[in-house]
């Protein structure tokens, strides 16, 4: 029965109530005061009369608005239900139904595009998978190739350090080599000790002539143990030598 058959007995039962003629077209009551009698009326107790046309009045009819009576047996008739052909809803509420869902549990439909849905993926934003075995997935790893994640803490990464193990890396290029400070150090003391040793040297120098021009004028002969000091003086010098020097730089 089309949409107009239907309807076009109702309308004409109201024309007749209005008009003071009789409430239905036909024999017998009209139950649900459709304007059709029993006796025309093929859904008695529906005054839609099968609004769906699927055959079942609408008092009988679970989905009265549903031709297809619930396709995917969810419970939910077609004309409520979102996804009235899927098998499943959507249940990651990205509003796709679940039988058109690559990804039915992941509503970023695997963000990092690697075949892999988001709801299974050890590093849902991290499309190389941890690439460098540090257990931090590529998208929260300050090194993402550098298992190590900067070891000598120079703030650069060990996959482009060319010094991955050296601190002052980005001011020293010889790897392993001595530290700026160490350098620094080290040009600065080293001409100071050896300024400090020969200035040293000088000073002894001079502290012995005057002692020797001393000891010629005042002393006689040379005795024994004059002559064992005088053997002593090389040692003497050495150890006057640093002395002076260790006094003079500190």
């Amino acid at each position: 029965m089309s949409r107009v058959t239907r309807i076009l007995p109702l309308l004409v039962g109201m024309v007749m109530v209005m008009t003071g003629h009789s409430a239905c077209v036909g024999t017998g009551s009209d139950e649900d005061s459709d304007g059709l009698c029993i006796s025309n009326d093929s859904c008695p107790s529906d005054a839609e009369n099968d609004s769906d046309s699927d055959a079942l009045c609408g008092s009988v009819d679970s989905c009265p608005y549903d031709d297809f009576n619930d396709m995917d047996s969810d419970a939910l008739c077609g004309d409520v239900d979102m996804c009235p052909a899927g098998t499943a809803t959507d249940a990651d509420s990205d509003d796709l139904c679940g039988d058109n869902d690559p990804c039915p549990f992941d509503w970023e439909n695997d963000a990092d595009s690697d075949d892999i849905c988001g709801d299974v993926d050890s590093c849902p934003w991290d499309a190389e998978h941890d690439a460098d075995d540090d257990y931090l997935c590529g998208s929260v790893d300050s090194c993402p190739y550098d298992g190590e994640n900067d070891a000598d803490s120079d703030f650069i990464c060990g996959d482009v350090d060319s010094c991955p193990y050296e601190g002052l890396d980005g001011f020293d290029d010889a790897c392993g080599g001595l530290s700026v400070e160490a350098t620094v150090a080290t040009s600065i003391v080293v001409p100071v000790v050896i300024i400090g040793a020969v200035v040293a040297a000088v000073d002894i120098v001079m502290q012995n002539r005057k002692k020797s021009a001393t000891t010629d004028v005042a002393s006689g002969p040379i005795t024994k143990s004059s002559s064992s000091r005088t053997s002593e003086g090389p040692y003497s010098l050495i150890l006057q030598l640093f002395r002076h020097s260790f006094l003079f730089v500190f």
